[in-house]
């Protein structure tokens, strides 16, 4: 029987900072795809040390706060298998943002990789 956690790898840096987020996500991706699905997390954690420091900041602040630089990361990537694409990427109050139009473009990126690769299949 096949576990959830073997065809599903979570890439989730347990980090308030959006640079640190970023950083593991790129360190990844250097590593190579898993076999199976996996997903960049662009979540933020808060931990006691930064709840402490901001006490009156919550998950939706902190995030909001960050969303233009984890856009702008998401934006550069590049879909699909090939070594440094990415697979699934997932973020938390999407409809704050335009995180879901930024993803819909990488799968137009995708789309338009396939057609021109079958576009050079094709005899002269």
């Amino acid at each position: 029987m096949v576990k959830p956690q073997q065809i599903l790898f979570l890439w989730y840096a347990d980090s308030p900072d959006p640079k640190k987020v970023i950083a593991y996500l790129e360190e990844q991706k250097h590593h190579g795809r898993p076999d199976g699905f996996y997903v960049s997390g662009l979540n933020l954690t808060e931990d006691a040390f930064y709840i402490l420091l901001h006490p009156f900041q919550n998950l939706r602040k902190m995030t909001t706060r960050a969303l233009s630089l984890l856009l702008h990361w998401t934006a550069e990537q590049r879909p699909g298998p090939e070594g440094g694409g990415v697979n699934i990427v997932c973020c938390d109050f999407v409809g704050l943002s335009r995180f879901c139009w930024i993803v819909i473009g990488l799968n137009f990126k995708l789309l338009k990789a396939a057609v021109s690769s079958n576009h050079q299949d094709e005899p002269l």
